[in-house]
């Protein structure tokens, strides 16, 4: 009798170990899929990318925005980071210092966006509300989260937009501007050799970034342990998705 209990507890245990598995996978490769196309049709509208070296505060009082290490200041081709600049719907005079809504401000002003991998605790550990993916006792240390920051230029500002050096020189940030989930249980990264999360252009393509010849890579995979056992969607390496911004060299004053 001891042997046959023994027998059906190791079916049960390896029957529900593979069903969690299989659910956690089920939920994990559309969120991962969902987050690499909306990523990628953000950079598609990018009139300009933040090239390798480029540092940049995004808001130093918010968990939210802190990269992996927990500091506040990200570093484009060391840090796991892409930002880029969106250009408006419309460029209106007067517009975009008239706008107050978020959608107002989609529609007239010049935005600069970031998607940056972050640690989940610094979620768990220090935000409420729906930034917070709610505590996961088993990931928490482990597994990252992917983030969305979009400020906006303003006008008549030394944020304004007038330029790709004077949007370079000045990047919107704000202690009232926060990060956004985008998707749960990222796989980490080195952010070293061939796995990185972003490949964003060289530092050397400043001037040059045309709507054809520019890049952005995107490396996203998703990493959960479930039931004792990691679950890494791909089972190596990471889905790669090449992006090119069709709006580069779009340099019209936000008005």
């Amino acid at each position: 009798m001891g042997i046959i209990l023994t027998a059906v507890v190791t079916v049960n245990i390896g029957t529900s170990r593979a069903s969690a598995l299989l659910q956690a996978r089920n939920d994990l490769l559309p969120e991962t899929q969902i987050a690499q196309n909306y990523v990628a049709s953000k950079l598609r509208q990018a009139s300009y990318v933040f090239t390798d070296g480029t540092s940049f505060t995004l808001n130093s009082t918010s968990a939210t925005t802190l990269d992996p290490s927990g500091s506040s200041l990200w570093t484009v081709g060391s840090d796991p980071v892409v930002a880029f600049i969106l250009p408006p719907k419309t460029v209106t005079t007067g517009q975009c210092a008239a706008a107050v809504t978020v959608a107002a401000k989609d529609t007239y002003c010049y935005a600069f966006y970031a998607f940056y991998g972050t640690k989940r605790n610094n979620l768990t550990n220090n935000t409420t509300g729906i930034e917070n993916p709610g505590v996961d006792a088993a990931n928490d240390n482990t597994s990252w989260v992917l983030m969305e920051y979009r400020n906006y230029y303003a006008t008549g500002t030394a944020g304004s937009y007038t330029s790709v050096a004077a949007a370079v020189a000045a990047i919107p940030t704000s202690t009232t501007v926060v990060g956004h989930l985008v998707m749960d249980y990222l796989k980490p990264t080195t952010e070293s050799g061939t796995d990185v999360l972003f490949d964003s252009p060289a530092s050397s393509s400043v001037v040059a970034q045309t709507p054809g010849s520019t890049s952005v890579i995107v490396n996203l995979a998703a990493y959960r342990t479930v039931a004792g056992q990691a679950l890494n969607l791909p089972a190596t390496g990471r889905y790669s998705m090449t992006i090119f911004p069709r709006n580069l060299g779009s340099t019209q004053a936000n008005n």
